[in-house]
């Protein structure tokens, strides 16, 4: 259903560059409001965020592409957490109840914002349904919030660069030529970034012991 949606809008030119690029630029406020309030949603569902992480680095570049993204995620998972806790808490319970996901609530049990860091930094896990299974959890919302917000800017960012990067090769044929040197500078970006994720991942794998 949902790539003839896009199929569609596609057909009508709805989701033309041009046509997006010119309502960012002329609502400034209402534009990432809107980015945001959609990312949320898509959380919510566990429909896949990546598109919109890069889409928010094309529209808004690195920077503050990043922290739309973040906080568009953080809103989302954060409805989760409360849908988990307090609106579906037995589904959810009944939902997870299998032996690799129990191991995982008792993992979470004793760590706390530490496994919250952990699979936010890691790319294996799907932030989507963890959303929920830290709701059914003893974690508290605050640290919740916190954690999830602090951990998703590194992942999110590298996301958001190669959005702007991909963006700006492909909106920008003028500046083609400099292609070479602005891969060279998000590369290194990027480099530094993992290297600091792996270091971090590293130290939080011997502090949970998994």
């Amino acid at each position: 259903m949902i790539i003839s949606i896009v199929f569609l809008f596609n057909k009508y030119w709805i989701f033309r560059p041009e046509i997006i690029l010119t309502f960012v630029q002329n609502n400034k406020i209402i534009a990432p409001f809107l980015f945001i309030v959609f990312f949320a949603v898509m959380n919510i569902t566990l429909l896949p965020t990546l598109p919109m992480n890069l889409g928010a680095g094309l529209l808004w570049g690195p920077f503050w592409g990043t922290l739309i993204s973040v906080i568009g995620a953080t809103c989302g998972a954060s409805c989760s957490f409360i849908i988990a806790r307090y609106l579906a808490h037995d589904y959810c319970k009944r939902k997870f109840q299998n032996p690799k996901l129990l191991r995982l609530l008792n993992v979470i049990e004793g760590n706390g914002w530490k496994i919250i860091a952990f699979v936010r930094l890691d790319p294996i896990f799907a932030s989507g349904p963890l959303n929920y299974l830290f709701g059914i959890t003893p974690i508290r919302f605050g640290t919740f919030i916190w954690s999830t917000a602090l951990f998703l800017i590194p992942p999110a960012s590298i996301v958001a660069s190669i959005g702007y990067f991909i963006g700006w090769t492909v909106l920008s044929e003028e500046r083609i030529k400099d292609v070479g040197h602005y891969i060279a500078i998000i590369g290194v970006i990027i480099t530094i970034i993992i290297i600091i994720l792996f270091l971090i991942n590293k130290f939080l794998r011997k502090s949970i012991k998994l």
